[in-house]
């Protein structure tokens, strides 16, 4: 061909297969961009991680946990320093700091306690739930300048193991563990160390070294943070120590707390280490081969039963569609999802497009239909037992056996991971709920029925951790951890099988938040097809690690951070040399002051550029999220300011950096420059979004909170900030509100706390839509543009809801509102008369979170609140007067009407109200239902347009 030569392409291709593979989002410009290292003879520089590569022989993706025995040579000198201990309340961590107060070190100590207080100079009390507690303790230590050079973290040390975990004890340990970890990262990340600090966590009966007859799989919660404290952190040194707890006052006791003590002054080791008597052992991932599997795979039955958590989900769907071409399989297939009736099939996709998800499930339902497959779709929450005994019911009913289980329930969406300055409760048990009460629940559902396997679908995140992952890192080597135990005991063989991503939708753009490499990597459909029967033909093991790169090379990258260790920051080495600015899509625009100018040379350093402009896209640039995490420890150390990893992935040029940087640096740091605003207490925030968007205000409705916006802004596009706005009063500190246009005054001081200037986006739900009407009006009045401002069934004069008058009807209100969510919740009729209204109230709220229709952090504790603001937003929705509008108006009406409550058409006053027009939406759904799946999903899909149209 180079030569001139016509070649018949079809014919020299014609016995390859074709796969679809994600390019590079810049144009092929023959330029070589490879980062070159000067050194003199006397620089020792070890030569950088080679590329990592997806390996062609399948048969080479697979490795198996395991310890090796390792002794701990490389200690540093004992010299006296501050260490921090977090002491169990069992012990041992009084023993410990008794010898390192023997040894001549300053040791501070803290208890779980139901508030920070200090004891003494070397005692604090805190609650591990509370995040405000550790960031108490940390400025403590900042004030007295004792910040400690080692922490030892001993609050999941546990010596009652369970043979059979519940649910309770299992968040309790999260609460000691997990949320302690996290929190405390937090804590540390906003004082600004300077210097390593070694964190380390203990744990007992953990890791299942040989054959330990107890395990505690809950206390494996503790390794995402573990992993990933120090991939967003890199001076934050974590180490796992799993140890066996001895009986108290022995020798081996005393052997116990020497290690612990010993293992903190080791400079360099893995993050996992174990001690068994007086052997130290690191985790370490053996690699086998697992040849193709024969085309009769014995582990599935012709026509067998085979149920599939998150079955309507992408790799759910992808498995599940391989048991009907091959077996011809009958499925059962659970999603959280709510799914029309298949009577009204054939009627929704006549009214919907075929991007709508939900119509785009029915054909991929009826394609495995097609394919010989008999399926029965069932609507259940993994998490909730009641709903997942249900199911296993009704599935036995209907086939009469179950012959394996594959567990893919999960969170994976882009927008449901969060770093960790950003990952709230709310955030992190999202992912618990699906991998953690999903695993425990389907245990018990499935401890009585007789199985051919059961496969839990982990990842390959609780080995690599990932940017954003800490909680879904977590999740996962919970799971791993519960098979160890579960298959000490039964006879039924579970697998847990940590897969790499996989790529199962064209990909759109590479994923910032854990490698932009990933997409190179990921499994294909029919590869990971390949590897699951292959997996089936095992028998005998836990716990398969599959990894389509080398896993050692990628625990050295994102584990160990190689590249960090492998620069001295206060002795950067120089570039040989540099290359000239690609061509982009942006012109060259120089630094324009010296914040802007320090961020391009670190920039030019790390990515080997000589000249980047400030519009310049970071990953256009070629950097990845490996370099980021080197430029944000750079930054982080030459501005002296707390700097989360998503400033660099969200913003990405130079320019908005620069902004952030000189946001959160101080009036004393920077002349002139004022110490930002803190977010008003008002605002919930439901999607952190990009800093480069305007963000969306969901106003509250008449029950005050926001809760009922966590659907909508799921899935709205993951770059939008989304903030729902409270009652004020709900805190029992401030005063109710009793009018909309003073709610409306004081709405707007919040907003801009966040945002100062428009435009703006208003939104709300019934009277969350007459809210945002009203700031509109307000914001129009003091010249600010309103961009958006959309009403979902929000009644209006003449055609307002029945007024609630009595206690007894708010009460009917209430729980009929719950039925419309779920026909098994309590009647009025059927409500028992339990005390007063306040206690029928909360009564029905603790029912309603057992049933899953409010979140587990609903606030119960503040229902005297939350009936007060009831009434008064009631009546403010009743005595407002509006006004006409000079702006636009979206308005969602709900097809379904309840004539008990609902006025018939709530958009006609509006219709009036709007100078520049109304568009109306009939959505499925009723005044409630509206605003949860499936309808909501029809709602985000057009605000996503108005919003990506006006920002």
């Amino acid at each position: 061909w180079l030569a001139g030569v016509r070649v018949d392409w079809e014919g020299f291709y014609s016995h390859e297969k074709r796969y679809r593979i994600p390019l590079p989002t810049y144009p092929f410009e023959r330029q070589r961009y490879w980062v070159a290292e000067s050194r003199t003879p006397n620089q020792n520089v070890q030569p950088k991680t080679s590329r990592l590569e997806k390996k062609t022989d399948l048969a080479d993706w697979f490795y198996i946990p395991s310890w090796k025995r390792s002794n701990s040579n490389n200690t540093k000198p004992i010299i006296p320093t501050t260490h921090l201990v977090f002491a169990d309340e069992f012990g041992l961590g009084d023993k410990i700091v008794q010898k390192m107060e023997r040894d001549g070190q300053n040791v501070i100590t803290v208890r779980v306690g139901t508030g920070f207080k200090k004891l003494s100079d070397r005692l604090y009390n805190l609650n591990p739930e509370q995040e405000d507690d550790y960031h108490a303790l940390c400025q403590e230590l900042h004030e007295r300048d004792e910040y400690p050079k080692t922490i030892l973290h001993l609050w999941s040390v546990a010596p009652k193991s369970k043979d059979k975990l519940e649910i309770e004890w299992v968040e309790k340990s999260q609460n000691l563990g997990f949320y302690s970890l996290l929190f405390l990262a937090k804590a540390l990340g906003r004082q600004q160390i300077s210097g390593e600090l070694l964190l380390g966590v203990v744990t007992n009966n953990m890791q299942k070294i040989a054959d330990e007859a107890l395990l505690n799989p809950e206390q494996a919660i503790v390794t995402g943070p573990i992993i990933t404290i120090g991939q967003e952190y890199p001076n934050i040194i974590c180490r796992s120590i799993d140890v066996v707890l001895p009986y108290s006052g022995t020798l081996e006791e005393e052997m116990l707390i020497e290690q612990i003590t010993s293992e903190l002054a080791i400079e360099q080791s893995e993050k996992m280490v174990a001690y068994r008597m007086s052997d130290r052992w690191v985790q370490t991932f053996d690699p086998f081969r697992l040849e193709g599997a024969e085309k009769t795979n014995l582990s599935l039955k012709p026509q067998g039963v085979y149920l599939i958590t998150g079955g309507i989900g992408g790799i759910g769907m992808i498995l599940a569609e391989h048991l009907a071409k091959t077996v011809q399989a009958k499925l059962i297939l659970i999603g959280r999802s709510k799914f029309p009736p298949r009577e009204e099939w054939s009627e929704w996709l006549a009214s919907h497009n075929a991007q709508d998800s939900i119509s785009q499930k029915i054909h991929k339902i009826r394609k495995l239909e097609a394919l010989g497959s008999e399926v029965l779709n069932i609507c259940a929450d993994v998490a909730n037992l009641q709903q997942m005994q249900d199911a296993i019911a009704q599935a036995l009913k209907k086939f009469g056996q179950l012959n394996g289980v594959i567990h893919a329930a999960a969170i994976t969406g882009e927008k449901s991971f969060q770093t960790i300055v950003k990952a709230s409760k709310t955030d992190c048990e999202q992912q618990f709920k699906p991998k953690v009460k999903g695993t425990l629940v389907l245990a018990k559902t499935l401890e009585k029925l007789e199985l051919d396997f059961c496969i839990l679908m982990s990842s390959l995140s609780s080995v690599l951790g990932g940017l954003g992952f800490v909680a879904y890192s977590s999740a996962n080597s919970f799971m791993d951890a519960f098979v160890h135990q579960h298959n000490q005991t039964s006879v039924v063989p579970w697998v847990s099988v940590n897969w790499d991503g996989w790529q199962v939708m064209e990909v759109a753009k590479p994923n910032k938040s854990v490698g932009s490499s990933l997409t190179e990597l990921a499994i294909l459909p029919e590869e990971g097809v390949n590897v699951f029967q292959r997996i089936l033909s095992t028998n005998g093991l836990d716990q398969i690690v599959v990894s389509t790169a080398d896993l050692q090379d990628r625990i050295n990258q994102w584990v160990n951070l190689k590249f960090l260790q492998q620069s001295d920051k206060s002795q950067t080495p120089k570039l040989s040399s540099s290359y000239s600015r690609p061509k982009l899509a942006t012109s060259y625009i120089a630094p324009r002051d010296q914040t802007e100018q320090t961020i391009a040379e670190i920039w030019q350093q790390s990515l080997g550029i000589e000249q980047i402009g400030i519009e310049d896209n970071f990953f256009e640039l070629g950097g990845d999220s490996l370099i980021a995490v080197q430029v944000i420890d750079n930054l982080r150390e030459t501005f002296q300011t707390e700097l989360p990893i998503e400033a660099i992935l969200n913003t990405a040029t130079i320019a908005k950096l620069s902004e952030s940087i000189q946001a959160r640096t101080s009036s004393e740091n920077i002349p002139g420059q004022e110490t930002p605003q803190a977010p008003s207490s008002l605002l919930v925030e439901l999607q952190a979004g990009s800093n480069n968007k305007q963000p969306l205000f969901l106003l509250h409705a008449v029950g005050g909170t926001v809760y009922i916006y966590r659907e909508l802004a799921s899935f709205l596009d993951s770059d939008i900030p989304v903030y729902g706005i409270q009652a004020q009063g709900l805190d029992e500190k401030t005063e109710v509100l009793t009018s909309v246009e003073e709610m409306a005054t004081e709405y707007i001081k919040a907003i801009r706390t966040v945002q100062p200037n428009g435009p703006y986006f208003l939104g709300g739900t019934s009277l969350g839509g007459i809210l945002a009407f009203e700031l509109a009006q307000q914001l129009h009045a003091e010249g600010e543009k309103v961009a958006l401002l959309a009403l979902i069934d929000t009644p209006g004069p003449g055609e307002m809801p029945k007024k609630l008058d009595s206690e007894t009807e708010i009460m009917g209100y209430l729980l009929d509102t719950l039925f419309e969510l779920d026909n098994s919740f309590l009647s009025l009729n059927s409500f028992p008369q339990v005390g007063n209204f306040e206690d029928q109230v909360i009564y029905a709220l603790e029912q309603a979170k057992i049933a899953k229709l409010i979140p587990d952090d609903f606030p119960i504790s503040q229902t005297r609140q939350f009936i007060q603001v009831f009434k008064a937003n009631k009546e403010a929705m009743w005595s407002y007067k509006p006004q006409i509008y000079p702006g636009k108006i979206i308005f969602f009406r709900a097809q379904d009407r309840c004539k008990e409550y609902d006025p018939l058409h709530p958009e006609y006053p509006w219709i009036e109200l709007a100078a520049s027009g109304i568009e109306i939406y009939t959505i499925g759904g009723t005044h409630i239902t509206i605003n949860y799946e499936p309808y909501i999903q029809v709602i985000a899909e057009k605000l996503n347009i108005y919003l990506e149209q006006n920002n």
